[in-house]
């Protein structure tokens, strides 16, 4: 590899352990991103990228909320809170699917049960699982969202 690309290569350019709890703890602490990069690039006397940060960031967040995984935390914010409805499956120790909708949205659904959209976005969420969106239209011409669900992929398995 050209020695003047490798400053650009993610993998020469991954961050230590050490450096990656520094960030963390700077962050937490309420320093800027353009401060601690500063403060890393004057520290280790080489450029640090905004990117790496970001990176470094994202990657603790995914890793645990309140001291549970994101979907335990998830499930068990669904389950303590009465207003909604779920249900989940688990693949390998993994989320395979979890459906989810409000009281209000079934009783909503049940009066107006005509389906208006079902539609999948992607990249919405940190569990990286396309996101259906199943919505409705009432008598006002008010659309509604019925229901959401979280699927591994958008096979027929997926669905059911």
């Amino acid at each position: 590899m050209d020695t003047a690309a490798v400053v650009f290569d993610p993998g020469h350019r991954k961050l230590s352990n050490n450096k990656n709890m520094y960030i963390q703890m700077l962050y937490n602490g309420g320093v800027p991103v353009s401060t601690i990069v500063n403060m890393l690039t004057e520290k280790y006397s080489r450029y640090v990228y905004n990117k790496d940060i970001y990176n470094t960031l994202s990657h603790h967040s995914c890793d645990y909320v309140k001291g549970l995984s994101q979907t335990a935390e998830l499930l068990k914010g669904l389950n303590d809170n009465n207003k909604y409805m779920f249900t989940y499956s688990v693949n390998n120790n993994r989320l395979h699917c979890l459906f989810f909708t409000t009281h209000s949205a079934v009783a909503k659904f049940k009066q107006y049960p005509e389906v208006l959209l079902i539609d999948a976005i992607y990249k919405t969420n940190l569990f990286g699982m396309p996101l259906l969106l199943i919505s409705g239209i009432d008598a006002m011409n008010i659309t509604f969202l019925i229901a959401s669900r979280l699927l591994t992929n958008e096979t027929i398995p997926s669905y059911c």
